[in-house]
């Protein structure tokens, strides 16, 4: 038993020996180098980096300011050398414009468990270093348009820009505050924190950004989440992801596929869905088409639907209802205030009730059923032609009225008690469907 515990022990102590001489062997030796530089400011500067975090900030003196610090961890002189032969940092002056670009010309780069070998352009090879970044901080004063390019890490914008900012990031971070001038943004695999903006282009691929208010935006997004504060205006072409909007004062476009939108409220709007749904507390208008999704819309004044297919459309309370090619879709209405004109098959429509400003029915339909709910004080005119369908509606209101079943046809007409030739007219043509009105 004794021989055993000593046995252990000794491997145990020339275990740890042997695990410190080798870390002797590879231990590493922090590395820097800094590349600085002091410019006359120009109209337009690109910064285009690479390899870790960018800061812009702003400048005091009216003087472009910059400094990229390399950092990482190597074991040898030599290796640490090679690095910095490959490191720099152009600097390009033509006419009205700066240009800033890392110059760190990498093949190959190859990490594994923190531990990063490269070939450079050159054939040459570095091995076994670590954690290597490139930290540039670049102060900029009142300039006309600013280009800044990353890959792989931040952009990081200290203060709110009085110019035109474009922004081309590659799986990394952007923060920024207000850009009083028109922004352009082409982001993949990123996320963005945006302020207040005037104008806004966005390419968006599989990113999640959010920004503040702004007057315009353009957004062309896929396979992404963004969120956008109140705007005057709002275009969006959009393929599978999310979008949500806060006030729209003016008008919305949107096309999209498997998408869902949301926007507290807009003045217009003008959709084309595919497979996707569309939700809004308030709207003065609605026009376009949507298939195989959804419409839910608390307050609108007119929808104006050129196609409608396999579409649930929920609304609480509506001005008027425009359908000219609706197929398999439901349409379901708390409260209508104006009138409805549809052309529908197989789907049905359901009113809660009308309003006083109820203006008529213009119902032509295959498969359909139409229930709508009357108050007392609303009259109306009353005219159709029906056949293989159930009709119900209050006959001892009627004053005059004609009614004719033959072969499975119907045809009606009259008007409710106090209704004149001027009343709203509610027009049905069916076939083969359930008509209600109660």
């Amino acid at each position: 038993m004794k021989e055993n515990v000593k046995f252990k022990f000794k491997f145990i102590a020339v275990l740890s020996f042997l695990l410190i001489c080798q870390a002797g062997v590879f231990a590493k030796e922090y590395k820097s180098k800094t590349i600085s530089k002091t410019l006359e400011a120009k109209p337009n500067i690109n910064v285009l980096h690479k390899y870790g975090p960018l800061q812009i900030e702003a400048s005091q003196d009216g003087k472009v300011h910059f400094e990229a610090v390399l950092t990482f961890e190597a074991k040898s002189e030599s290796e640490a050398n090679a690095v910095f032969e490959h490191f720099d940092i152009s600097v390009g002056e033509t006419g009205n414009e700066i240009v800033l670009e890392t110059k760190f010309d990498v093949k190959n780069w190859n990490e594994s468990f923190g531990t990063i070998n490269i070939r450079f352009n050159d054939g040459s090879k570095v091995k076994n270093i670590s954690k290597l970044k490139i930290n540039m901080v670049v102060k900029i004063p009142k300039i006309e348009y600013l280009k800044l390019k990353n890959k792989y890490d931040k952009i990081k914008i200290l203060n709110s820009i009085d110019h035109d900012l474009e922004v081309e990031l590659y799986e990394g971070q952007l923060d920024t505050k207000n850009v009083n001038g028109k922004l352009t943004l082409a982001l993949k695999y990123s996320k963005a924190e945006v302020g207040n903006f005037d104008q806004a282009q966005l390419d968006l691929y599989e990113c999640t950004v959010s920004l503040g208010n702004g007057k315009k935006a353009s957004i062309n997004s896929k396979y992404s989440k963004w969120t956008v504060g109140s705007v005057l205006s709002l275009i969006v072409d959009a393929y599978e992801g999310t979008g949500e909007a806060g006030i729209i004062k003016g008008n919305l476009e949107l096309k999209s596929k498997y998408y869902r939108f949301k926007a507290i409220t807009f003045e217009t709007a003008n959709i084309s869905m595919y497979e996707g749904c569309f939700t809004a507390e308030q709207g003065k208008s609605i026009t376009g088409e949507n298939k195989y999704g959804c419409i839910n819309i608390t307050d609108i004044g007119k929808m104006d639907l050129e196609s409608c297919y396999e579409t649930d459309v929920n609304v609480s309370k509506m001005g008027s209802l425009s359908i000219k090619d609706g197929k398999y879709s439901s349409f379901k209405i708390e409260k209508l205030n104006g009138g409805i004109k549809a052309s529908t098959y197989e789907g049905s429509i359901k009113v809660g009730m009308v309003g006083e400003g109820f203006s008529g029915i213009d119902f032509e339909s295959k498969y359909t059923n139409l229930e709508v709910v009357f108050p007392s004080s609303v009259k109306y005119r009353l005219e159709g032609e029906l056949q293989y369908a159930d009709l119900d509606y209050p006959k001892d209101r009627f004053d005059t009225r004609t009614y004719i079943e033959k072969n499975e046809k119907i045809s009606v007409s009259g008007k409710i008690t106090g209704a004149t030739d001027s009343s709203p007219l509610i027009r049905l043509k069916s076939y083969e469907g359930n008509i209600d009105l109660k």
